[in-house]
C-alpha cells in the first residue's frame, strides 16, 4: 500500500478558487502516493449555509461526499473511537449514509500508537462507478484529527445577541472542544473587549452571527491595532531614559534609571514581537471561511 502525504491548509483555510458568498475552501488535502487524494472541504452558499464535505479522487473516479451535521458528527465520533480500538485487529464501523452521495465505509488497524485508516466512498445504488478507497498513512492520522477540529470551527456561527446568549454559546463550545482548542478564540475575544471598554453591546454586536474563524480574525486585528498604538509610547519612554542615562554617564547613572531603562527595553521588545506575531497570524488567515457579514 502506498503511503500518503499531506498538505495541510489549517492556518489560512484558503483556496484560490474560493470567493466570499459562494464556492468552497479546502481545510486539508491528503495524498496516497500518486494514486489518490482526499480533501476536507467547506462548501458555502450566498445565504450563509455551509456543509463540510470529503472529496475523494482515485483516477479515473472520484467526487464529493456531502455531510450534514448528523453525518459529520458520526464521522467525528468514529475517528475519536479509533485510538481506543483493539491492538493489531481491524476495527470496522457502520456505514454512514450521506443520502445523495453514497455511503462512507470506514475501518482502521492500530499497532500501538500507529493507526492505519481506510475510508471508502461506496457508490449509490444504480451508480456504475466502483468503490473509491483512500488509505491514510499512520503519520497523517493526527493531522486528520486536527483538520477535523478546524473544519468543525469553520461551520460555527457565533450567537451573541445578548450577554447571556454569548455566555451560553461559549459554554456550549466548552463541551465540544478542549481548552487548548479554544485558547485563540478566548484571547481574541479579550482583545475585542479591550478595544471596546465599557461597551459590551458594541462587542456583542460586532461578533454576533459571524463565523468562528471570522471572529478570531477580528480579534487578531484588534490585537495588532492595540500593539501599534502602544509601541510609540514605549519608544518614547526608552528614548527619555536613554537620554537621562547619557546625561548622567560621567557622574554615574542612578541605578533606578538603569533598571527602569532595562525594563522599558524589554517591554518594547515584547510589544514588537507580539505585533509581528499578530501580523504573521493575520497573513496566515488572509483568506478565511466566510467573511464578516455587512450589518
Amino acid at each position: 500500500m502506498a503511503l500518503s502525504g499531506i498538505v495541510l491548509l489549517l492556518a489560512g483555510l484558503s483556496s484560490p478558487n474560493a470567493r466570499a458568498g459562494s464556492g468552497y475552501k479546502d481545510i486539508a488535502y491528503f495524498e496516497e502516493g500518486r494514486v489518490a487524494t482526499l480533501a476536507i472541504v467547506v462548501e458555502y452558499q450566498p445565504d450563509g449555509s455551509r456543509s463540510i464535505n470529503l472529496h475523494f479522487r482515485r483516477s479515473p473516479y472520484g467526487g464529493p461526499m456531502f455531510f450534514h451535521e448528523k453525518e459529520w458528527k458520526l464521522f467525528s465520533d468514529n475517528l475519536n473511537r479509533v485510538k481506543g480500538g483493539p491492538d493489531g485487529r481491524e476495527q470496522t464501523f457502520a456505514d454512514i449514509d450521506t443520502l445523495s452521495s453514497g455511503l462512507l465505509r470506514m475501518s482502521s488497524v492500530r499497532h500501538g500508537g500507529a493507526i492505519s485508516l481506510t475510508l471508502i466512498r461506496q457508490p449509490d445504488k444504480g451508480d456504475s462507478y466502483p468503490p473509491v478507497p483512500f488509505h491514510l498513512a499512520p503519520a497523517d492520522f493526527d493531522s486528520l484529527l486536527k483538520a477535523m477540529v478546524v473544519a468543525a470551527k469553520a461551520n460555527i456561527i457565533v450567537s451573541a445577541a445578548s450577554a447571556d446568549e454569548f455566555a451560553r454559546f461559549r459554554a456550549d463550545l466548552g463541551t465540544r472542544f478542549t481548552p487548548a482548542q479554544l485558547e485563540e478564540f478566548d484571547i481574541t475575544i479579550q482583545e475585542l473587549q479591550l478595544a471596546a471598554p465599557g461597551r459590551e453591546a458594541n462587542l456583542l454586536a460586532g461578533v454576533n452571527r459571524k463565523t468562528f474563524p471570522d471572529v478570531v480574525v477580528l480579534g487578531w486585528r484588534a490585537r495588532k491595532d492595540r500593539l501599534i498604538r502602544e509601541i510609540p509610547g514605549a519608544i518614547r519612554l526608552v528614548n527619555e531614559d536613554t537620554a537621562e542615562a547619557a546625561k548622567t554617564a560621567a557622574t554615574g547613572t542612578p541605578e533606578a534609571v538603569t533598571r527602569r531603562l532595562a525594563s522599558e527595553k524589554e517591554v518594547l521588545a515584547k510589544l514588537r514581537r507580539d505585533r509581528d506575531d499578530a501580523l504573521r497570524r493575520l497573513t496566515e488567515m488572509d483568506e478565511v471561511i466566510g467573511r464578516p457579514q455587512e450589518n
